[in-house]
């Protein structure tokens, strides 16, 4: 099980070498390598991520984009959360 948050209130929230916090929903390249390094050692990977607009009944094409890196990272499983609105569901 692999967490991020994409909604922050601010950068505080996120994560440090000197701090704990949240993992930055919004960094590709930082969700890639924490997906990838959890796919090398489970045989399911899940995401849970906090991302999209309250009330919007559509991801946004940011959060499809990250999506499909974490899917090509190995990710089996991604659940985002936030819009408190069903969304479609893709493969």
């Amino acid at each position: 099980m692999v967490g991020f948050g994409g909604v922050l209130p601010t950068d505080e929230w996120l994560a440090g070498p000197d701090h704990p916090g949240m993992a930055s929903g919004d960094d590709i390249p930082t969700m890639v390598t924490a997906v990838r390094a959890a796919d090398e050692l489970a045989d399911l990977v899940i995401v849970a991520i906090h991302w999209g607009v309250e009330l919007d009944l559509q991801p946004r094409p940011e959060d499809i984009e990250r999506a499909h890196a974490m899917i090509d990272a190995g990710a089996d499983i991604i659940f985002g959360h936030h819009s408190h609105r069903l969304n479609p569901m893709g493969t």
